[in-house]
């Protein structure tokens, strides 16, 4: 039809004009679906294709004219050739703030960031690895949404400019087995390696930062040769009681059973016994910085109510929100709202087969500190450290504005609020002893009855980082409390819904077979009468 089309309209045109105005039309309509089909790349080619030139359809031959300016042809981008180049085995330490990703691990059901999608962009973009199928990718720490990271590990297998080092891919099997040997020292040739932090720091997001590298033979991953993940969890000093906060920790250390102390998992995780090394808590000798401090100073700040307390947790492996878990536990022994010894009773599960219902603490002080491994040495150089600093300091600059205003905040709606009481009006000032922090637990007595009630209404909140709204909720017991299902009766039930899916599915198949012989005998049991237009062409016989 198109061609009708076009003979109509050109007709002093041959037939080679009509040709190629009918592969305009094609090419036309072909870029319009591709538009709609969102085929970016291949709109691309056909521009690049429209770019070349084309020879004039009014001269031909050796009288055509050329052409004054030269087509030149459009580049495009080469593909790396990995053919060339080599890999090896190495470790990444990254330091990285979750407040902005949904957690460390790529997830298909989130449509938020994470740290892995950041970091498995940027070694693409800069050819470090080929794709993350065929890179031997491992992580040492699986962080939840908001949980932040200074010594986070993973391993892959990377590109390297060097034919011979320490945990290098073998090509064709031409590696000796001496170079292959775990060497806990960093050699000569290791120093002249690609500066992996720098080239991935320049692509990476600036609260995602890759603070050193380490060569490891070919059979270490950062997950199954890690003999050691220490976290370190910050609360407020409250009041709380640091010696039975301490006494509970007495109770965790060593190898439990602390399926009471975590989210089970009872589709992916059958063994709940894990070894916990070190459980501390420990006085920080600041509150908040006014400044960037590099080094702590040491003062004596145990009557501060907003002085920090760091919680130290290590062990080999950890179970499902543990950590989070274990804090939540602690901060009710520090309140006063629990003895140390429930923790113990925790551990018992033939006296506890179930665990309590509790909200764990929250993921916002949580840092996933270090990641020890034998055998490891890792390269740091200080311009990238350097810079780092200067990233990270630009992140606490930003939160101290907030936290400042926060404090403008308080202490003008304290003065306003003490002259309204001491019946004085004006602007003018007053003093230090009457003035009191709307952030403590226990607030002095102002200088009359009716101030010392309200400041006592001002200081109702929550429990270190959720605020109560009115007056707190009153501390149910854990033994009071409801409890979860135990792991048996999960598994049970995991098993029942297993077993009538597939009752289901064996009454849907029988029905389905019931049915087809159904149809089957009725069509058997009805006589075959042939439609009246169907006719039946019988064959000519032969004289």
């Amino acid at each position: 039809l198109a061609r009708l089309v076009l003979r109509a309209e050109f007709r002093d045109r041959t037939e080679e004009d009509i040709e190629r105005a009918l592969q305009a039309v094609n090419r036309k309509r072909k870029r319009e679906v591709m538009r709609e089909a969102g085929e970016e790349e291949k709109l691309d080619e056909i521009r690049d294709e429209k770019s070349k030139p084309r020879s004039s359809t009014l001269f031909k031959g050796e009288n055509a004219p050329k052409s004054s300016k030269k087509g030149r042809k459009r580049k495009g981008r080469k593909g790396f050739d990995w053919s060339k180049h080599r890999l090896r085995n190495v470790f990444l330490k990254v330091a990285y703030l979750g407040e902005k990703y949904h957690g460390f691990v790529t997830q298909d059901d989130v449509d938020g960031p994470t740290i892995e999608d950041e970091l498995m962009r940027a070694l693409q973009l800069t050819c470090l690895i080929e794709s993350r199928r065929n890179c031997g990718y491992s992580r040492c720490g699986r962080t939840d949404k908001g949980v932040n990271a200074l010594g986070n590990v993973v391993s892959l297998h990377i590109r390297t400019k060097l034919s011979k080092c320490i945990g290098i891919i073998p090509k064709d099997h031409d590696m000796k087995e001496e170079e292959m040997e775990v060497r806990p020292e960093i050699l000569d040739s290791d120093l002249e390696e690609l500066d992996y932090p720098s080239i991935l720091n320049k692509v990476l997001p600036a609260d995602i930062r890759i603070l050193g590298w380490a060569p490891a033979p070919i059979s270490m991953s950062a997950r199954f040769s890690c003999h050691a993940r220490v976290y370190k969890y910050y609360i407020y000093r409250d009041n709380m009681n640091i010696e039975a906060m301490r006494k509970a920790c007495s109770y965790l250390r060593g190898l439990h059973d602390f399926r009471n102390f975590c989210k089970i998992d009872h589709i992916n995780v059958s063994r709940f016994e894990r070894s916990i090394d070190i459980v501390n808590i420990s006085e920080c000798s600041t509150s908040l910085p006014t400044k960037l401090q590099i080094e702590e100073t040491k003062e004596d700040r145990s009557d501060d109510a907003d002085a920090f307390c760091e919680v130290t947790i290590s062990g080999n492996a950890f179970l499902w929100h543990q950590v989070r878990m274990t804090i939540a536990l602690l901060l009710m022994v520090g309140q006063n709202k629990e003895e140390p010894e429930m923790l113990k009773d925790l551990l018992d599960i033939k006296r506890w087969p179930r665990k309590p219902q509790y909200k764990m603490a929250s993921d916002i002080p949580l840092v996933l500190y270090d990641c020890l491994y034998r055998n490891i040495s890792f390269i740091f150089n200080r311009t990238t450290q350097i810079q780092a600093l200067s990233d990270f300091h630009w992140a606490w600059r930003a939160h101290a504005i907030k936290a400042k205003m926060c404090s403008v905040f308080t202490s003008h709606t304290h003065s306003a609020e003490s002259h309204k009481m001491n019946g004085s009006g004006g602007s003018g000032s007053i003093s230090t002893d009457t003035c009191v922090k709307a952030s403590t637990e226990e607030i002095p007595a102002g200088s009359t009855k009716e101030m010392s009630k309200v400041l006592k209404i001002v200081s109702l909140r929550g429990e270190q980082m959720e605020r109560s709204k009115g007056r707190p909720n009153k501390h149910v017991p854990l033994v009071e409390r409801g409890r979860d299902k135990s792991y048996k009766e999960k598994l049970e039930m995991l098993h029942g819904k297993k077993l009538l899916r597939q009752q289901s599915q064996a009454e849907q198949s029988l029905r389905f077979r019931e049915f087809n012989k159904n149809r089957e005998l009725e069509r058997n049991s009805k006589k075959f009468i042939p439609p009246k237009n169907v006719y039946v062409n019988v064959g000519r016989r032969r004289r």
